[in-house]
């Protein structure tokens, strides 16, 4: 009868211990696809900072060329 509980002891804690890697390497994926988003964010965010400055460059310079 001890032998029976020590292995289901044993099958208890392996199974607990494949459920925190399987939630661990869910876990990973998440932050892994998370950093993927914020980083082409990041690069949207200075594009549209690019085009926004150019635009903003093309507007005084008609307007100092109006002014002239």
């Amino acid at each position: 009868m001890e032998i029976s509980a020590v292995l289901q002891s044993i099958a208890i804690v392996i199974s607990a211990w494949g459920a925190f890697s399987a939630y661990r390497a869910r876990d990973n994926e998440r932050a892994a696809a998370l950093s993927e988003i914020r980083s082409d964010v990041k690069h949207i965010m200075k594009r549209l900072d690019k085009i926004e400055d150019g635009r903003i460059r093309k507007i005084e310079r008609t307007k100092r060329e109006e002014s002239a």
